[in-house]
Protein backbone atom coordinates (compact mmCIF):
# COMPACT_ATOMS: atom_id res chain seq x y z
CA UNK A 1 0.00 0.00 0.00
CA UNK A 2 1.12 3.48 -0.49
CA UNK A 3 -0.65 6.49 0.97
CA UNK A 4 0.00 9.92 -1.21
CA UNK A 5 1.89 12.61 1.31
CA UNK A 6 0.85 15.45 -1.42
CA UNK A 7 -2.54 14.80 -0.48
CA UNK A 8 -2.49 14.20 2.87
CA UNK A 9 -1.00 17.81 3.19
CA UNK A 10 -3.37 19.12 1.04
CA UNK A 11 -6.34 17.62 3.37
CA UNK A 12 -5.29 19.85 6.20
CA UNK A 13 -6.96 23.04 7.09
CA UNK A 14 -5.06 26.27 6.18
CA UNK A 15 -4.35 27.20 10.05
CA UNK A 16 -2.78 23.67 10.37
CA UNK A 17 -1.09 24.05 7.30
CA UNK A 18 0.59 27.25 8.19
CA UNK A 19 2.00 25.75 11.65
CA UNK A 20 3.23 22.67 10.60
CA UNK A 21 4.97 24.75 7.28
CA UNK A 22 7.58 26.24 10.15
CA UNK A 23 8.49 22.92 11.77
CA UNK A 24 10.71 20.51 11.68
CA UNK A 25 11.16 16.73 12.77
CA UNK A 26 13.54 14.51 14.30
CA UNK A 27 13.96 10.95 12.21
CA UNK A 28 15.64 7.94 13.68
CA UNK A 29 16.43 5.10 11.95
CA UNK A 30 17.91 1.94 13.98
CA UNK A 31 19.18 -0.86 12.38
CA UNK A 32 17.15 -4.13 14.07
CA UNK A 33 20.42 -5.87 15.11
CA UNK A 34 21.66 -2.46 16.86
CA UNK A 35 24.25 -2.49 14.27
CA UNK A 36 23.49 1.14 12.72
CA UNK A 37 21.74 4.15 13.96
CA UNK A 38 21.09 7.38 12.16
CA UNK A 39 19.82 10.68 13.21
CA UNK A 40 18.39 13.75 10.80
CA UNK A 41 16.26 16.41 11.23
CA UNK A 42 13.57 17.30 8.20
CA UNK A 43 10.78 19.76 7.54
CA UNK A 44 7.41 18.17 8.31
CA UNK A 45 6.68 19.50 4.95
CA UNK A 46 8.71 18.94 2.42
CA UNK A 47 9.03 20.35 -1.32
CA UNK A 48 9.32 18.17 -3.77
CA UNK A 49 12.45 19.69 -5.81
CA UNK A 50 11.03 18.99 -9.35
CA UNK A 51 7.12 19.33 -8.85
CA UNK A 52 7.40 22.10 -6.36
CA UNK A 53 4.34 20.40 -4.76
CA UNK A 54 4.86 20.19 -0.46
CA UNK A 55 3.67 17.00 0.89
CA UNK A 56 3.97 15.68 4.66
CA UNK A 57 6.85 14.07 5.50
CA UNK A 58 6.13 12.38 8.73
CA UNK A 59 5.61 8.20 9.67
CA UNK A 60 4.95 6.29 12.48
CA UNK A 61 8.12 4.35 12.15
CA UNK A 62 11.13 7.07 12.13
CA UNK A 63 9.53 10.12 13.27
CA UNK A 64 10.46 10.95 17.03
CA UNK A 65 9.26 14.34 17.81
CA UNK A 66 8.94 17.44 16.71
CA UNK A 67 11.51 19.45 18.19
CA UNK A 68 9.91 23.33 18.70
CA UNK A 69 7.51 21.71 20.84
CA UNK A 70 6.53 20.64 23.90
CA UNK A 71 6.30 16.62 24.21
CA UNK A 72 3.28 16.17 24.77
CA UNK A 73 1.82 18.89 21.87
CA UNK A 74 4.20 16.94 19.53
CA UNK A 75 2.67 13.84 20.06
CA UNK A 76 -0.60 15.31 19.53
CA UNK A 77 0.51 16.42 16.40
CA UNK A 78 2.07 13.57 15.09
CA UNK A 79 -1.03 11.77 16.01
CA UNK A 80 -2.93 14.17 14.04
CA UNK A 81 -0.58 14.20 10.55
CA UNK A 82 0.10 10.26 11.16
CA UNK A 83 -3.96 10.05 11.44
CA UNK A 84 -4.19 12.22 8.05
CA UNK A 85 -1.41 10.40 6.02
CA UNK A 86 -2.92 6.92 6.20
CA UNK A 87 -6.31 7.93 5.82
CA UNK A 88 -7.66 5.28 3.57
CA UNK A 89 -9.06 7.98 1.09
CA UNK A 90 -5.34 8.29 0.29
CA UNK A 91 -3.92 5.02 -0.02
CA UNK A 92 -3.61 2.76 -3.19
CA UNK A 93 -3.86 -0.82 -2.60
CA UNK A 94 -1.77 -2.76 -5.05
CA UNK A 95 -2.50 -6.60 -5.54
CA UNK A 96 0.30 -8.44 -6.22
CA UNK A 97 0.57 -11.31 -9.04
CA UNK A 98 4.24 -12.80 -10.77
CA UNK A 99 6.12 -9.97 -12.71
CA UNK A 100 4.31 -7.36 -11.38
CA UNK A 101 6.73 -4.18 -11.19
CA UNK A 102 5.74 -0.90 -9.17
CA UNK A 103 7.12 2.09 -9.04
CA UNK A 104 6.42 4.95 -6.34
CA UNK A 105 8.67 8.22 -5.29
CA UNK A 106 9.55 8.06 -1.81
CA UNK A 107 9.62 11.57 -1.62
CA UNK A 108 5.87 12.15 -1.65
CA UNK A 109 4.40 8.89 -0.66
CA UNK A 110 4.94 6.47 2.33
CA UNK A 111 4.49 2.45 1.74
CA UNK A 112 3.55 -0.45 3.88
CA UNK A 113 4.01 -4.05 3.06
CA UNK A 114 0.73 -5.81 3.76
CA UNK A 115 1.50 -9.44 4.89
CA UNK A 116 -1.86 -10.85 3.91
CA UNK A 117 -0.49 -13.55 1.25
CA UNK A 118 0.49 -17.30 1.21
CA UNK A 119 3.29 -18.72 -0.44
CA UNK A 120 6.65 -17.14 -1.61
CA UNK A 121 6.61 -13.67 -2.71
CA UNK A 122 9.92 -12.53 -3.90
CA UNK A 123 11.00 -8.72 -4.56
CA UNK A 124 14.05 -6.65 -5.99
CA UNK A 125 14.45 -3.09 -4.84
CA UNK A 126 16.15 -0.63 -6.38
CA UNK A 127 16.55 2.94 -4.71
CA UNK A 128 17.68 5.91 -6.50
CA UNK A 129 20.11 8.38 -4.67
CA UNK A 130 18.24 10.54 -2.84
CA UNK A 131 18.23 14.39 -2.28
CA UNK A 132 18.39 15.91 1.14
CA UNK A 133 14.26 17.22 1.81
CA UNK A 134 13.41 20.69 1.85
CA UNK A 135 10.76 23.03 3.09
CA UNK A 136 10.19 26.08 4.61
CA UNK A 137 12.99 27.37 7.38
CA UNK A 138 11.85 26.76 10.95
CA UNK A 139 10.45 29.96 12.19
CA UNK A 140 10.98 28.73 16.20
CA UNK A 141 13.61 27.64 18.01
CA UNK A 142 13.41 23.87 19.75
CA UNK A 143 11.39 23.71 22.78
CA UNK A 144 13.88 22.88 26.05
CA UNK A 145 10.80 20.53 27.00
CA UNK A 146 11.18 18.79 24.02
CA UNK A 147 14.65 17.04 24.37
CA UNK A 148 14.71 16.50 20.90
CA UNK A 149 17.54 17.26 18.34
CA UNK A 150 19.12 15.27 15.96
CA UNK A 151 22.09 14.67 17.73
CA UNK A 152 20.27 14.05 21.07
CA UNK A 153 17.11 11.76 20.39
CA UNK A 154 16.47 8.34 21.57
Amino acid sequence: MWSNQYLAYEALSAPVRDLVDGLTAVHVFEHPNGSFRSEAEHPVVRTHPETGRKSLYVNRMFTRGIPQLTPGESAALLAQLYEVSESPQRVCRYRWQPGAIAVWDNRATQHYAVNDYTGRRVGRRVTILGDKPTGEQSRWPHHEAAGLSAATSR
